[in-house]
């Protein structure tokens, strides 16, 4: 039997087939080139803005993280843009598609929370990476999905002492101390009590109220020979009894400037050299902050919201802490804190980067109800 194309030449059955896959295959070259097309209509352009009245090291850390990206981001097409806005209200949506906003701003909890309040205005993202999810006090209004806390929350600060403080201050009768007697307080100084005694160590007493007020030894009046003190409230730390106020309070950070593993020292370096600052806790996250959300981007699926992307289960990005970190259902990025004494990182918290490192790193700060599931 023989075909006929639109030249009127004869074409027999191998033809027709050579023919019909040749179709095929044009037709999934379009739809190839369909694909393309709407990927080229996904984020092409990040827009970083600072909002706030003027802090110098906060813009120069930001503007180092958006230096960085920006070269990493080139040879995919997109490009990485830094713009400071002193009031909220004056920032305003992106004209067009293809442009993702991302809002950071706020060095004191009302200030975060009026820059996120402007991001969720706009359909943008917030990324809180200096206040805290404290800052927003109510569960529910912390897991906002245009938010991403990036600075570790009270509970994960006291999570990483209790677990690891016994250990480097050789320490094992404890004291929980608070500078304050208002419940969100009270349930941090109980945590705290919990986790010191999950790593071993006895808690001896708990005082309602600043330590040194309730006297070096003294717990409802009596002596609980204790040796060491977590101290919960604006102020987490810890110390041994017989350590004054100063340079040998244990905390737990972020980040430090002399961490040097996993990328840690050229990362400093490369700091140092920009800004002729060390990166310390808040530098870092400025750095992570826009790192994270620029990987995001990059791998969004067309027309995929940043915050849905930050929020899959299988995102995951580096920032020099040697375990990928991710974001939780609360909206926490989690990740390793460092517990430093003085000028020194004496511990990292949790340990290791083992198979089990994912499931150890989502339960530091972790609350009992997660609101993700409410937000």
């Amino acid at each position: 039997m023989l075909s006929t194309i639109e030249a009127g030449r004869p074409l027999d059955r191998r033809g027709a087939l050579r023919f019909s896959l040749g179709a095929i295959t044009s037709a999934l070259g379009a739809t190839t080139l369909a694909r393309a097309e709407r990927a080229a209509r996904a984020a092409r352009a990040v827009r970083i803005a600072l909002v706030g009245p003027h802090d110098a090291q906060l813009a120069d850390a930001l503007a180092f993280g958006v230096d960085e990206a920006a070269r990493s981001a080139q040879p995919f097409g997109v490009t990485v843009a830094l713009e400071r806005v002193a009031d909220p209200g004056a920032v305003h949506a992106s004209r067009g598609d293809g442009v993702a906003l991302v809002l950071f701003g706020g060095a004191v909890a009302s200030d975060c929370r009026a820059v996120a309040q402007r991001a969720r205005a706009l359909g943008a993202l917030y990324v809180d990476a200096w206040c805290g999810a404290d800052a927003w006090g109510q569960a529910g209004a912390a897991c906002a999905p245009t938010l991403v806390h990036l600075a570790p929350s009270d509970a994960m600060r006291v999570d990483a002492l209790g677990a690891g403080a016994s250990e480097v201050l050789d320490a094992h009768r404890w004291v929980v101390t608070t500078d304050g007697d208002d419940d969100a307080t009270m349930v941090l100084a109980v945590r705290g009590a919990r986790a010191l005694g999950a790593a071993g160590a006895s808690v001896v007493g708990m005082v309602g109220q600043p330590y040194r007020d309730a006297g070096a030894h003294a717990v409802g009046g009596g002596d609980v020979g204790h040796d060491a003190v977590l101290r919960v409230g604006p102020m987490i730390d810890a110390r041994r009894a017989d350590d004054a106020d100063g340079p040998r309070v244990l905390r737990a950070l972020g980040w430090h400037a002399s961490l040097e593993p996993f990328g840690g020292a050229q990362l400093g370096k490369r700091f140092r050299a920009a800004t002729h600052r060390d990166l310390d806790e808040r530098a870092w996250a400025a750095w992570a902050g826009v790192k994270m959300v620029v990987e995001a981007v990059l791998r969004a699926a067309p027309g995929e919201p940043l915050a849905r992307r930050l929020a899959r289960a299988d995102f995951i990005f580096d920032a020099h802490k040697g375990v990928p970190l991710f974001v939780r259902d609360d909206r926490q990025v989690v990740q390793p804190l460092y517990l430093v004494r003085g000028d020194d990182v004496v511990a990292t918290v949790p340990r290791g980067t083992g198979a089990d490192a994912r499931a150890r790193l989502a339960a530091l700060g972790r609350e009992p109800h997660p609101c993700g599931a409410r937000a």
